[in-house]
């Protein structure tokens, strides 16, 4: 309280001047306050200017602020307050004590806070806890209002002036200040140029009932220019804000949007860069693709057109009454804050050409539906809907669903397919054409907007072998390889083990054969003539005394030697190598037969007819140790004096014929195997193991033959 005293005092004695000063103009009110009724503080901050230029990390130290100046600007909600003085406005934020007169535009006042950082430039707030304190000097009208440009209200020092601006009015709506449901902020974008700036009516009241054909009128606005509101004032930043519709003055009236005259889309866009754009137009079109809370694209006498509003979205092929204010970004002419309304005709859209993107860039086909063909190469989802790389001729282009419903849940084509696509193409330029050596009209590529996914027809799906699966079926087929070849080399062991097993066998087996052939041989040939020498040299020993008998004695047991001397030799052949001669079976036969030392008197013949052929060396053993055991069995026990030996070859079958003219037995009696005669017995096991058929035909004093055929 002991602070305030002079405060009090200096109020009480200069209130006479406080009443003359009300007459007098605002500004000069706001200049010629009192300056000694309250110490000076040096720390103080005491003008609008000062506090604007406070560094943020100053700023957030609170530094304390008296200002006098001149209320242009006061809001409840959000709780902003405006004061200017002869270096500028600035901003005062939050609560705030309230004198007991009402506080208006004009009024002189004097605020005490400190300082806090805001959106670019400080604030004033209260200290701690506390509001800020306001103090109302005298009423008064505002200040005059400084003509500035859109593009000047960018600077920092233009903030928190009461400033006018002259523009366009693009477009009006509501937009809710967070304080009484019936209280909201009427939001006016204004445009000059190509500068663009909403202007904030915060105490609106009247809903949606703007003032009448304001869209399109030329207008000047008043107000306080704010970038210095913190994040619960979004409604009041970036923005000039007025107290009301007196300082929102039309200069031009506005014609009622559709009572414009119609356009032609075609005609529009033939007007070059430097031809000027009308204010606002109207045209007829047919909607082709609508992108919520964007635009919509639509086409009207083959010529496509982007228009952007933030109207409810459209269906697809609708007529439409569209007014809006043309514009070019870059090279592209749109229409910004469009209105329209929809025709009764059906909905139908317009053909859409065939095109290759060859066209599709060197044509007039920019925002225009075209149909393309083209091969999937990848499909991403990061986008609002999906968005496909896409192949067409030589050229790579993307396609994105601009907005896919719940209810779509068509699936995306897979990569590798090929598809064909109805959408609005769109061009993309380089943002600074002049730099480079392209045309400044030609667009560098293209993309194609898809309305949703059943825009996307599969012409022909793509095949089931995918890099994956051919890479997986290869590692399956490896992994089948190596257990195949793990599984042959265990085989060939295992089979090589084997094989061993049977050479063991069949050597066994060959050995045992080879056994039981040399002692039938033996028993039946060199054992009986041994016995029979044996005999015979006893006899003759018995003989001594009778000299002529024992000398024919002697000469039988000489023949009997000469006899065992033949056997051995057949057996000494039989033990020899048993691979084929490489002369053949005839010439082994006749070498053979020839070895055979035949008694005098018998004839021993051997005859080959036919073309001879090379025979396996098995086959040719057997048949030769058969011809041999036929002629040995003809010498030892028939006493035969003609053998003849017949091999006949003819293309199908071989036929070996040992026929003796000695003294046979009856065929159908012969001796069994346990006899001890083994020739038959072991030339019918040869020929089963040749599987030939073995003839004998024999009868007492009728000679015998013996007669095998092979087939070949």
């Amino acid at each position: 309280m002991t602070r305030h005293a002079p405060v009090i005092w200096a109020i009480l004695f200069i209130s006479p001047l406080c009443a003359a000063a009300a007459a007098a103009p605002t500004t000069q009110a706001a200049t010629t306050q009192p300056t000694t009724s309250k110490p000076t503080d040096p720390t103080e901050l005491t003008t609008a200017d000062a506090v604007r230029r406070l560094p943020p990390d100053q700023a957030a130290l609170k530094r304390p602020v008296r200002i006098r100046g001149t209320v242009t600007f006061i809001s409840a909600s959000p709780q902003l307050l405006f004061v200017q003085d002869a270096t500028g406005g600035v901003c005062v934020s939050g609560p705030r004590e309230r004198d007991v007169r009402p506080l208006r535009p004009g009024a002189s006042v004097e605020i005490e806070g400190v300082t806090a950082p805001g959106r670019l430039v400080p604030v004033v707030v209260g200290r701690q806890r506390e509001p800020v304190k306001i103090t109302v000097l005298s009423e008064g009208p505002v200040p005059p209002a400084k003509p500035v440009s859109i593009a000047d209200l960018a600077r920092s020092d233009v903030h928190g002036d009461f400033v006018e601006i002259e523009g366009t009015v693009r477009a009006v709506h509501n937009e809710p200040t967070g304080g009484p449901a019936t209280v909201e902020a009427m939001v006016v974008s204004i445009a000059s140029g190509a500068d663009r700036l909403d202007a904030a009516f915060l105490a609106w009241h009247g809903g949606a009932n703007f003032p009448p054909n304001l869209v399109g009128s030329t207008v000047k606005v008043r107000g306080v220019f704010n970038i210095a509101s913190t994040e619960k004032q979004q409604t009041a930043a970036m923005r000039l804000l007025f107290t009301g519709l007196r300082d929102l003055r039309i200069q031009e009236p506005a014609i009622p949007a559709f009572d414009l005259p119609v356009t032609t889309l075609p005609a529009l866009k033939s007007l070059s860069p430097d031809d000027p754009l009308p204010t606002r137009a109207r045209i007829d079109a047919v909607c082709t693709l609508a992108v919520p809370n964007k635009g919509l694209f639509v086409q009207s006498d083959d010529a496509g057109l982007w228009i952007e509003s933030r109207a409810p979205a459209l269906k697809p092929g609708q007529h439409i009454d569209v007014v809006g204010f043309p514009a070019r970004r870059g090279q592209t002419l749109t229409f910004e804050d469009a209105v329209w309304k929809t025709q009764p005709d059906p909905a139908q859209l317009p053909d859409a050409p065939l095109i290759t993107p060859d066209q599709a860039l060197a044509g007039d086909f920019d925002a225009r539906l075209v149909r393309i063909d083209a091969l999937v190469l990848e499909v991403s989802r990061l986008s609002e809907g999906p968005t496909l790389v896409l192949q067409s001729g030589e050229r790579v282009f993307l396609a994105r669903v601009a907005a896919q419903s719940a209810a779509d849940t068509r699936d995306t084509p897979r990569p590798n397919s090929w598809v064909q696509l109805t959408g609005v193409c769109v061009h993309n330029r380089l943002p600074d054409a002049e730099t480079t050596n392209v045309p400044v009209n030609t667009p560098v590529s293209f993309h194609l907007l898809l309305s949703s996914p059943a825009s996307i027809d599969v012409i022909h799906a793509p095949s089931w072998w995918t890099l994956q699966r051919v890479l997986a079926a290869g590692g399956l087929l490896a992994i089948v390889a190596i257990i195949a070849v793990a599984w042959v080399a265990a085989l060939r062991i295992r089979v090589a083990r084997q094989t061993s097993l049977i050479r063991e066998h069949l050597a066994r087996e060959t050995l045992y054969e080879e056994r039981v052939r040399i002692a039938r041989e033996l028993h039946d040939s060199l054992e009986q003539d041994l016995l029979g020498i044996s005999m015979q040299l006893n006899a003759t020993d018995k003989l001594l005394t009778q000299p002529q008998r024992a000398r024919e004695s002697l000469q039988l047991a000489a023949a009997m030697v000469r006899r065992s001397q033949v056997e051995t030799h057949r057996a000494v052949w039989d033990l020899r190598d048993n691979n084929a001669d490489p002369q053949g079976l005839p010439a082994t036969l006749r070498q053979a037969i020839t070895a055979i030392h035949p008694p005098p008197g018998t004839q021993l013949n051997v005859e080959v007819t036919g073309e001879p052929r090379p025979l396996p060396a098995a086959t040719q053993n057997h048949l030769l140790r058969i011809a041999l055991e036929a002629v040995t069995n003809a010498l030892k026990h028939a006493n035969a004096q003609r053998i003849d030996v017949r091999l006949a070859f003819t293309p199908d079958h071989l036929t070996l014929t040992i026929q003796d003219n000695g003294r046979g037995f009856d065929d159908q009696q012969l001796p069994p195997p346990t006899s001890g005669h083994f020739g038959l017995f072991g030339m019918r096991e040869r020929a089963e193991k040749l599987k030939a058929r073995l003839t004998v035909q024999s009868s007492p004093n009728q000679g015998t033959k013996i007669q095998l055929e092979l087939p070949l």
